[in-house]
């Protein structure tokens, strides 16, 4: 048990699993260790992506405007706001979803769109989401010929 949280320990950075971490390692003995420094080639956005994030496409207004949207959504903020500090953009309370509501970053506009995908060719998601992150530049290209 010692090996397998020797392996993980300073790379859990989710706030939930860091205080179970934290349990586990007083237990061994062990010191908990912080996880290093996020940066806009860090994997762990990919890894969040995969589990927390969703690439959809909608149609807003009454006229049926289309509307790619990408977001990331968690119960806490201070799992979060790493997007926001590395991405920008905004994040917002959505009190309209189950479990009391969820914060979410949220990005619509191509510009903003585009820093998360030039991290993504760095730092590929390892889901099927792959596959829809790809398909934005193609959304776009149709979309300026309309």
């Amino acid at each position: 048990m010692k090996n397998l949280v020797n392996r993980v320990n300073g790379y859990i950075r989710h706030s939930k699993r860091l205080v179970q971490l934290n349990q586990v390692c007083a237990v061994l003995e062990l010191h908990i260790l912080t996880p290093d420094i996020l940066h806009n080639r860090h994997g762990w956005f990919s890894g969040f992506f995969d589990a927390d994030g969703t690439i959809g496409y909608y149609l807003k207004s009454i006229y049926g405007i289309p509307q790619l949207t990408l977001s990331v959504t968690n119960k806490l903020y201070v799992d979060i706001v790493h997007f926001l500090n590395i991405f920008g953009v905004s994040i917002y309370f959505d009190k309209n979803v189950s479990h009391n509501g969820y914060y979410k970053w949220q990005v619509q506009s191509e510009t903003n769109l585009q820093s998360f995908l030039d991290y993504v060719k760095i730092c590929p998601p390892q889901s099927i989401k792959i596959n829809r992150l790809f398909l934005v530049k193609d959304y776009y290209r149709g979309s300026k010929s309309l």
